[in-house]
């Protein structure tokens, strides 16, 4: 080999070497990257950047697998510019979501292996747009566990030119990058559950502790080392926190050790050596310092492991029931003789109902001991407030100074059943008070159960018969007589029934309908003379010629010898029945006759989703004929929109519940055209109940829904430019002020004004100057975020709003980019115009937290500071130099 053929393979293997180098250098970026300190965008911006330093890799392209398993356009040049200036004709550009190469990248990501096109010209897979380029391309998915999330593209314009050491150093690079990426996601992911698990434990404590503030007694969580972890507002005397090393005896007992036992048992030490339970009675002082006998409920308080942590305490002040209890227990004893001796239940209650004595007959009555029943409330036990509140109002009544009067009520005994007292009460009283009650009652059980007995079987057979609508009548077929129950008044009318005193059969048949008459009579007759019921359903007359329709049953009692003594019938009122049924059979063809003629398009859908009958509207509004729609029944919802189609699937749930339902949802067309429908639609039911399915009636909303949106436009939008008008520009601001405070966050208000834009309108035109106001919006809105907002509230003015700013100067970045953007010129009417903006800028919180009005005047003062500067320039509001 010549010196030359050395010279190039030196230069060769030289540069073998540094594309290793710059691969190796790019794996040791890549593994640098944090993925804490960006999101997935950047990331892949940043990955990419390290690769693309390799002088042979730098035109790459990174495409993502979504959800639906597409791949999308992520990072790095997209398909167009990663193949420019290489024989590709001008304008055939491929969009970077469907580039040429699809077909290399789908068999990458669905292989999880290398794909390697060593000649893009001999390759037809690239199609006619890229077909005949010189170059080389290879494929690589980015995988992660054995998981495809990616494939990255690299093409260099030598053929050939992607080796088995190229390719091995791109699959490391890619490996690499997925497992960077998978954990990025992880991270991402367990950081949402992290806030979201934060947030929900923080609503519970506040919840918690809402809870604990609203119990009118004081509640305690205590640990084992008497802690108080947590009080309610009765339990901290007020409002004011308690320190974190606050111990429950500091604050019960005013004592700095815990009880020791000798002189209170410590509730705490005998539930954690119990481990349930218990309940002490101790003497705590109050908010003044006063003692008081509280009765302490503790209970174990557990981890998630089950181990007692500490203990939930609650205390109830009994100190006044003691007082109380001591102070009458004399007076039980001196009426304790007289009880004993009375035939009568006697019982004697005090002011809040407590039973205090009760003599032998009682003990007998409700079945419990003077010792069961001593001290109990008799509210509770014998007669609960909640089920006899008429007994808890007569006891408040007497002793608000009522006179006694007798009172019955129902007392439960100790084996739960009710017995049927009497009472005649009085009131003992001392100092003008009320004191206590004196009652004595007689036990009336047997009576009440009688009188209840025949009073429940009357209303029942009137209840039954009203809800049923179903009157009885009976016949005396000695005497003619006539008798009927309350509800055959309501059926056969006022006219025809004037009493059961001296009744007769003919004013029941004269109820009947003329038409009807001679056939009940003649059934009644047939059935009386074969010794049969007869039934028949007819029609009755009423006052005012209302036509109803009833059903009559009949049967007739026969003495030894065979003779009629008795016609025993019921009447049913059935006219709703009648007449559904009758309407059923009309409406059934006028809903055909009618729905033929109309523009809406109607069906009937069967209870198995068939179809049992569509309107010729259906062409009209979907393109579709009736066979269509009668051949294949899935075709009503395989033309809705796929956007709508969770909306229906919700509303077909929704009509199994309701009778009614309407909802407004998009279909495509057999055309292909996207229209607007206001569905509604019925269950319908047959005359024995059954489910027969659901009509439907379907309009074209379309050019409502397009004006409807015109509006809105028009509403909230600047004709001139597309941009949003001051109405939405207001409205978007006080939504992100609000978004603002409530997250703690920055945001900016950008006022900007062109300078010297009258010139132009007046030597130019106004044409002109709105040609040049649309072109100012255009660079306006590519200098900005997604999220942010720019706004032509009116004439030259434009506002910017910039969202969640980390600091002031994010906002001057924004303000210089603007200017340099206006450093083009802007070709107007043949002419290129050069135009400068003055910008002023006001930054919530650090310019106050003012409203969306006093925001955007600072900005527009700062404006103003800008123009007085010497224009084309930015300044931030500052409130010495505004004042």
């Amino acid at each position: 080999m010549n010196d030359q053929g050395l010279a190039a393979l030196s230069q060769d293997f030289n540069r073998q070497i540094i594309n290793l180098l710059d691969s190796l250098s790019a794996l040791a970026e890549l593994a640098q990257l944090s993925i804490h300190a960006m999101d997935e965008p950047t990331l892949l911006r940043e990955a990419l950047a390290a690769l693309m330093a390799n002088q042979d890799m730098e035109r790459c392209s990174l495409f993502l697998l979504d959800a639906e398993g597409r791949l999308n356009y992520a990072a790095g040049l997209d398909w167009h510019d990663m193949l420019r200036d290489i024989g590709a004709a001008p304008g055939a550009r491929a969009t970077p979501d469907q580039p040429s190469g699809a077909a290399f990248m789908a068999e990458a990501a669905t292989r999880g292996a290398i794909v390697n096109c060593p000649s893009c010209r001999d390759d037809a897979r690239l199609g006619d747009r890229e077909h005949g380029i010189d170059g080389s391309l290879v494929c690589v998915p980015v995988a992660c566990e054995g998981q495809t999330l990616g494939v990255l593209n690299v093409f260099h314009p030598a053929t050939g030119f992607f080796d088995l050491w190229r390719e091995r150093l791109l699959q490391l690079f890619c490996q690499s990058l997925g497992r960077m990426l998978a954990n990025h996601r992880l991270t991402a992911r367990l950081n949402q559950l992290v806030a979201a698990k934060t947030a929900e434990i923080s609503r519970q404590n506040s919840f918690l502790q809402s809870i604990l503030d609203s119990a009118p007694e004081p509640i305690m969580v205590i640990g084992r080392d008497y802690r108080i972890l947590m009080a309610n507002r009765a339990a901290r005397h007020g409002d004011a926190p308690l320190a974190a090393t606050a111990r429950c005896h500091e604050l019960s007992h005013h004592s700095a050790t815990p009880c020791d036992g000798a002189e209170h048992a410590c509730p705490l030490r005998r539930a954690l050596a119990e481990e349930g339970t218990v309940k002490v009675v101790h003497e705590h002082f109050d908010a003044a310092g006063e003692p008081r006998l509280v009765e302490l409920l503790a209970s174990p308080l557990r981890d998630a492991a089950g181990a007692v942590i500490g203990i939930i305490e609650s205390a109830h002040d009994i100190t006044e029931s003691r007082r109380a209890a001591a102070a009458l227990q004399e007076a039980h004893d001196y009426a304790a003789s007289l009880l004993r001796t009375a035939n009568a239940m006697i019982v004697e209650l005090d002011a809040a109902g407590r039973l205090l004595v009760c003599n032998p007959a009682a003990e007998e009555i409700t079945g419990y001991t003077l010792e069961e029943l001593r001290g109990r409330d008799w509210f509770e036990l014998l007669v609960p407030r909640a089920r006899y509140p008429q007994v808890q109002e007569e006891f408040e009544r007497l002793m608000a100074g009522g006179a006694p009067r007798n009172f019955e009520n129902p007392i439960l005994t100790k084996s739960g059943a009710e017995k049927y007292i009497v009472w005649q009460n009085s009131v003992l009283r001392q100092a003008g008070g009320p004191e206590r009650v004196i009652a004595c009652g007689i036990d009336i059980s047997a009576r009440k159960e009688m009188e209840e007995a025949l009073a429940s079987t009357s209303l029942r057979l009137v209840e039954a018969q009203r809800i049923a609508h179903i009157g009885s009548w009976e016949r005396d077929c000695v005497s003619d007589r006539m008798s009927c129950s309350a509800e055959m008044q309501n059926i056969v009318g006022l006219s025809h029934c004037g009493g059961c005193a001296g009744c007769k059969f003919a004013r029941l048949v004269a109820a009947i309908h003329p038409d009807d008459r001679a056939r009940f009579l003649q059934d009644y007759e047939t059935s009386v003379a074969q010794r049969q019921p007869f039934e028949l359903t007819h029609r009755i007359q009423q006052d005012d010629g209302t036509v109803s329709y009833v059903h009559t049953h009949c049967e007739t009692l026969y003495d030894a010898a065979g003779k009629p003594l008795r016609s025993l019938g019921t009447m049913q009122d059935v006219t709703a029945q009648v007449l559904a049924e009758m309407s059923l059979r009309e409406s059934e063809e006028r809903f055909r006759t009618i729905a033929d003629y109309t523009y809406d398009w109607e069906y009937w859908e069967g209870p198995r989703g068939e179809i049992l009958y569509t309107s010729q509207s259906c062409q009209e509004v979907t393109g579709y004929s009736v066979t269509d729609f009668v051949v294949q029944p899935e075709l009503i919802y395989l033309i809705i929109h796929p956007e709508d189609r969770a909306l229906m699937e919700g509303h077909r749930a929704d009509i199994l519940h309701e009778d009614a339902s309407t909802i407004t949802y998009r279909i495509v067309r057999r055309d292909g055209a996207v229209r607007w429908i206001a569905h509604g639609c019925r269950r319908v039911f047959g005359r024995n109940g059954r489910f027969m399915g659901r009509r439907a009636s379907n309009r074209d909303i379309t050019e409502l829904k397009e004006a409807e949106e015109k509006i809105r436009q028009l509403a909230y939008y600047d004709t001139l430019t597309g941009l949003p008008n001051r109405r939405l520009l207001v409205d978007r601001l006080d939504h992100a002020l609000a978004q603002a405070r409530r997250f703690h966050r920055s945001l900016a208000v950008m006022f900007l004004d062109l300078d010297r834009f009258k010139l132009i309108n007046d030597t130019l035109g106004h044409s002109s100057g709105d040609e040049l106001l649309r072109q100012v919006a255009t660079r306006l809105a590519a200098c900005v975020r997604e999220g942010d907002t720019v706004a032509r509230p009116g004439g030259d003015e434009f506002v910017i709003v910039l969202t969640e700013v980390a600091q002031p100067q994010d906002a001057a970045g924004v303000a210089r980019k603007v200017i340099t953007a206006f450093d083009a010129p802007f070709p107007v009417a043949g002419q290129e115009l050069r135009v400068t903006t003055s910008i002023g800028i006001a930054i919530y919180p650090i310019d106050g937290a003012d409203d969306v009005d006093e925001l955007m005047k600072k900005a527009d003062m700062a404006m103003y500071r800008a123009k007085e500067a010497g224009r084309n320039g930015y300044r931030f509001y500052e409130e010495d130099a505004a004042g």
